[in-house]
């Protein structure tokens, strides 16, 4: 029974109930064995007659034949079917081999009573997300006519019990706390964490757990913009705002309406992943969740933010299980993403480009940080993200240093007139941090504002940007060529993306603009480096080559063919040539202009 009490004591709602209230409850333990494949509860069957504790094992909780979360260790279900005595909202299926602890209403209801947060905590922890399928709302949609949640503004001095009672009645997870300084927000998860499980009292003011400021959109982003943010940051909430005022609640579940689940799904998966084993095969599932995006019309920069999200969680999912491991870092460090990845323009297959930076004085825990980065880089090889061929990986020399050698580093590199200098430090300007406490934005800002001051340097930038051979003949028709073991094919990503990329940094860095993506580079860029009208040119370019890519790899994907970046011309449409065609004129033409602008200044001509 100790066991048995330690392992409840870790894991809400269990967590911060004294030693007798969890001897109690212990004393009442069911322990039941469910095999893999195992239905404990179905979707608006009989209620459920006892909550039950994950032990060992995994359990999928599935809406209509889609798995919409995955529970682990310590994690509970059936807990509002069991309180309300409603069918259940979900069906609760063993998706590993699992062990559960069973617990009935009447062991339940002695421990937590019966007050509003009881019956709060019963609808938060039922929540089904909306269906989908032919009523699922389009993508393209403003967050403002998606979010079906009601809107409660509290203030700060609101007693937590009051809070409970009224988002119970309203059937919201979220609250508004308006205050002073502006605009807080506290969650289901804040009251059960906080509250319950940090055992403070229904008088508890909503000030003291709420988490300001809250996160907001304008209303008339776009649902998978939203989608993005909430990705990026783990959060399920964000509050729309219109002139200044928070005037509505977007929720995950409304994105859910959206067919959305597959990477809010693996999102948490990675993130609850016990070990690197297992955040390895969660991550192989990353361009499955692409390509589900590609087939319904999602934005391909979009598609490249959701890719760069989940494996932004992966790395962090990673390094937290490497650091528990081999111990907690010497000194403040960041992970940095680098180049598609930290352009945050992926397809559906990508492989790794990363760096590290560490705290001057931390030179003498080198090799620590070498040996995380090596773990990390080797899980994500398990998980399908193939090792940087240029070895521009944290684990490689000369892609992981202190601060210092950092800024000495990017100040050598400019001065170097080596190619292989040159092409490494475009790569480094499109670093982005995506872990770890260091800040290292004053490093990178600085270096680009020192680019314009090295004529040289942007040179053999503009000249890496010229070389690039575009697949287009001297009239106008596509080439092709044998590529590997695929003929009459042309690489869209050499001959068409790579080189709007690389015009793109070349000019902002001339601007002096610290852009990494690169449609952001061709804005900061426009009526600067490059005239207007060639800049939004390029981005029409890139886009279209953008689009083109992720149809074909999800095309491939579809088929169960790796993802590539070889387009065969006759497979593709009358128009669709034709956009292809006119794309790549748009980037010769662009080689071409900067060749003849920037030769008096840049090429020594």
């Amino acid at each position: 029974m100790l066991e048995v009490v330690r392992f409840l004591a870790d894991h809400p709602p269990f967590a911060g109930l004294d030693e007798g209230a969890l001897a109690r409850i212990a004393g009442t333990t069911k322990v039941e064995f469910f095999p893999k494949g195992t239905t404990v509860l179905r979707q608006g069957g009989g209620p459920s007659a006892f909550l039950y504790v994950v032990r060992r094992g995994a359990v999928e909780l599935v809406d209509s034949g889609r798995v919409v979360d995955v529970l682990d260790e310590g994690e509970v279900f059936g807990f509002a079917s069991l309180l309300t005595g409603d069918p259940p909202a979900l069906t609760a299926m063993v998706a590993e081999d699992a062990l559960c602890y069973l617990y009935d209403r009447s062991v339940i209801a002695a421990v937590v009573g019966s007050s509003s947060v009881v019956d709060f905590l019963a609808r938060s922890l039922g929540r089904q997300p909306p269906p989908g399928g032919d009523d699922a709302v389009g993508v393209a949609v403003p967050v403002a006519s998606i979010a079906h949640s009601p809107l409660i503004v509290v203030t700060p001095d609101t007693p937590v019990a009051v809070v409970a009672e009224r988002m119970s009645d309203a059937g919201v997870t979220a609250v508004i706390v308006s205050h002073d300084g502006g605009t807080g927000i506290v969650t289901d998860v804040d009251l059960r964490r906080q509250v319950v499980a940090g055992r403070r009292t229904g008088d508890t003011p909503v000030g003291e757990i709420m988490t300001t400021p809250a996160r907001t959109v304008p209303g008339q982003t776009l649902a998978e913009e939203a989608m993005i943010e909430l990705l990026d940051h783990g959060i399920h909430h964000l509050a729309i705002v219109e002139g200044g005022e928070v005037v509505g609640m977007l929720t995950d579940l409304d994105l859910l309406r959206l067919e959305r689940r597959d990477a809010f799904r693996l999102r948490s998966e990675i993130a609850r992943a016990p070990d690197a084993a297992a955040a390895a095969a969660a991550g192989r599932g990353i361009s499955g969740a692409a390509a589900t995006l590609v087939a319904s019309g999602t934005d391909p920069p979009n598609v490249g933010r959701t890719v760069a999200a989940l494996t932004d969680a992966l790395v962090r999912r990673l390094l937290e299980l490497t650091f528990a491991e081999r111990g907690e870092p010497p000194v403040s460090w960041c992970w940095l993403a680098m180049g598609s990845a930290g352009r945050r323009e992926q397809g559906l297959v990508t492989d790794q480009d990363h760096a590290l930076v560490y705290a001057d004085g931390g030179e003498e825990h080198d090799d620590y940080f070498a040996a995380v980065a090596g773990e990390v880089a080797r899980w994500m090889e398990t998980a399908g993200i193939a090792r940087c061929p240029s070895k521009v990986m944290a684990n490689e020399d000369g892609w992981r240093g202190s601060e210092s050698w950092w800024r000495r580093r990017l100040a050598d590199w400019m001065t170097v007139p080596e190619r292989g200098a040159t092409f490494l430090t475009g790569l480094a300007f499109d670093a982005r941090p995506v872990a770890g406490s260091l800040d290292v934005a004053p490093i990178f800002t600085a270096a680009t504002a020192e680019a314009p001051r090295h004529p040289g340097f942007l040179q053999r930038l503009g000249r890496l940007a010229c070389e690039l051979r575009v697949p287009l003949g001297f009239v106008g028709n596509l080439v092709v060529a044998d590529i590997d073991s695929h003929v009459g094919v042309l690489d869209i990503k050499a001959g068409g993306l790579l080189p709007i990329t690389e015009l793109a940094r070349v000019a902002a860095l001339g601007a002096g603009a610290h852009e990494v993506s690169t449609m952001g580079r061709l804005r900061h860029a426009a009526g600067n480096t490059l005239a207007e009208a060639e800049a939004g040119a390029l981005e029409e370019a890139f886009a279209a080559f953008s689009e083109l890519r992720l149809v074909h790899q999800g095309r491939q994907w579809s088929a169960g063919a790796v993802p590539d970046n070889l387009i065969d011309p006759d497979d593709l449409g009358t128009l669709e040539r034709r956009r292809l065609k006119d794309a790549f004129r748009i980037v010769r033409h662009a080689q071409a202009g900067l060749r003849e602008r920037l030769a008096p200044r840049l090429l020594g001509r």
